[in-house]
């Protein structure tokens, strides 16, 4: 990619890095009950391969990140605690399913100390990596735009929950709505 290619997609993505946008309306999208639903992910505890479809039964609150982020990632870590604190409240379950944008450099191992560093050791929340070319599809799919930039991936923030069947149900996008508790009512 050129410098000029570089810049212009660093110019087109700072808006969205920039302007908070609430949550968005359910997406038309398939559900985890489509192909995407049956790709294999590698779990952070390294023993098998796990599926979205598998998690169905609960709500699935399924996000992109990745260890070496430092911006929004962080803030999708919050909002994903902060969701699971809601559901907690309520006495809801949902499995929490994080897959990482840098499946080359995110290996189980990585996600596993990245996990307990943060103390996000929960039974539920599943951090996956998977090939290269999964990656990208799931970012597709979650409608997430990607890109390595030096070492770094640049990248868009979406949390998208689903409910029980694996219906897409919901969207959060870059900024948490303003009453969480009230947004997640249904999930």
């Amino acid at each position: 990619m050129s410098a000029q290619q570089t810049r212009r997609r660093l110019l087109l993505a700072a808006p969205a890095l920039v302007l908070p946008v609430l949550a968005s309306p359910a997406r038309a999208n398939p559900g985890l009950d489509s192909s995407i639903g049956r790709i294999k992910w590698v779990p952070n505890q390294g023993a098998g391969r796990v599926s979205f479809a598998e998690m169905l039964g609960k709500p699935v609150i399924l996000a992109m990140s990745y260890t070496a982020c430092r911006r929004t990632c962080s803030t999708t870590m919050l909002v994903l605690r902060e969701i699971q604190e809601i559901l907690d409240r309520k006495g809801r379950e949902a499995n929490f399913a994080i897959v990482t944008y840098d499946p080359e450099r995110d290996s189980p191992q990585e996600w596993t100390h990245y996990r307990k560093s943060r103390g996000l050791d929960r039974a539920s929340w599943h951090f996956l990596t998977g090939t290269p070319q999964d990656t990208r599809r799931l970012a597709r799919f979650l409608d997430l735009e990607f890109w390595n930039y030096d070492r770094h991936v640049m990248h868009d923030f979406r949390i998208a929950l689903f409910d029980a069947k694996g219906h897409w149900h919901k969207d959060i996008v870059w900024d948490r709505p303003k009453d969480l508790a009230a947004f997640l009512a249904d999930v």
